[in-house]
């Protein structure tokens, strides 16, 4: 999303045959979406069903900045120590292994 946003593309397979009821069978299935709907348009082709998608104006680009930052602050609404021990360990050089909520040294 931040190579979308800083106006960069990125290479996604779509499947134009997506029907609604296989749309949350993967997370991979969203760009398909995003496509499909015009959120995302096509710069290129790398190979069969490989596209390179960017996000197609200014105004498209709004509003996925836009999402994307109220779904940051919904996280980080709902787990304020999870955020905690990110930026700690941000801080201190040590990675953090979110799933887990355990920093590693």
């Amino acid at each position: 999303m931040e190579a979308l946003i800083a106006g960069e593309t990125v290479e996604k397979e779509i499947h134009e045959d997506l029907t609604y009821n296989e749309l949350y069978a993967s997370v991979g299935n969203i760009w398909s979406m995003l496509y499909m709907t015009g959120y995302l348009t096509q710069r290129g082709f790398s190979d069969g069903s490989t596209r390179q998608l960017a996000i197609p104006n200014r105004e498209i680009r709004s509003i996925f900045t836009r999402q994307i930052m109220a779904m940051f602050k919904e996280a980080v609404a709902a787990d304020g120590a999870l955020l905690k021990a990110f930026c700690d360990a941000l801080e201190q050089g040590r990675a953090v292994d979110v799933e887990k909520e355990n920093v590693l040294g």
